[in-house]
């Protein structure tokens, strides 16, 4: 538990200083930021998909630059976002006032583990790019199905363990790693290493499996962005190289393609929950 506490303030602190490379991802051009946009594009059309009522309640926890919760008050809902770093609070403050959305977004600094909002108060809860920086999301998952009303909506995000771009590279292999995340955490469990910031990966059966213990039932699920191909921390594609090769293959994985609809880096679920 310490040693959990001791990394959520690393991962803090990393927010804390990388908030305005957060906020420039959405309108950077390199693969890496693409796979971002592509990706808060999709979690768009699923929420479009669900048919909420305007001014239906919506929670963005993790709101980061609040990029999303911009779009979601546009849409007409009544958003609520929440992020644990101050830096990113203070980000999306901003945007919402330049976007002229000040009275329609309750921005709030509130962790995932601490959400003191009423039980089965909102209609949907997105959670897009919090998992992966948690130690595990059982709980978590957990404590978002409180929060959503019953027939309500989670759409949530992991960082894809076997996304090819990870598998590729000896660096971040899924196989690789195991032995590499186990030593990990031995040194900073003895003291020898510090934490660091760090996403995590979690399969697709993991997620799977956790959204049904916290009591969901997936509706609708893809995976998203097929680069930057890396090797040994080198480009194997220049930037327009690899921009052509991510809309390729993901043109292929929509399409169904049974080597790559499972392959992209990021897994989007849109599940309900059906049970309280």
């Amino acid at each position: 538990m310490i040693q959990s506490r001791r990394r959520q303030r690393v991962v803090e602190a990393y927010f804390n200083e990388a908030a305005p490379f957060w906020d420039e991802i959405y309108r950077d051009g390199s693969v890496y930021s693409l796979v971002h946009q592509e990706r808060r594009a999709a979690i768009l059309s699923l929420v479009k998909d669900l048919g909420l009522p305007t001014q239906a309640r919506v929670l963005d926890v993790g709101c980061g630059a609040g990029h999303l919760a911009i779009e979601l008050a546009q849409l007409g809902y009544k958003v609520e976002a929440v992020d644990r770093s101050s830096s990113m609070v203070e980000m999306t403050l901003a945007n919402c006032k330049s976007a002229g959305l000040s009275e329609r977004v309750d921005v709030r600094q509130l962790d995932i583990h601490t959400l003191d909002q009423p039980s089965a108060s909102f209609e949907l809860v997105l959670a897009i790019g919090v998992l992966p920086w948690l130690d595990s999301i059982d709980e978590p998952l957990r404590a978002l199905a409180r929060v959503v009303a019953l027939n309500g909506h989670l759409i949530t995000t992991v960082d894809n363990r076997w996304g090819w771009h990870r598998v590729l590279d000896i660096r971040t292999n899924p196989v690789v790693q195991v032995g590499k995340h186990l030593a990990r955490r031995a040194l900073e469990k003895a003291g020898i290493v510090t934490p660091l910031a760090r996403a995590q990966t979690t399969s697709i059966r993991e997620l799977d499996r956790a959204l049904q213990g916290a009591g969901f039932e997936k509706k609708k699920a893809l995976t998203l962005g097929f680069g930057p191909f890396t090797f040994f921390n080198r480009n194997l594609l220049s930037g327009p190289g690899g921009v052509r090769a991510h809309h390729r293959l993901q043109a292929l994985a929509d399409g169904g393609s049974p080597l790559l609809r499972r392959g992209g880096g990021q897994y989007i679920v849109s599940a309900k929950k059906i049970n309280t």
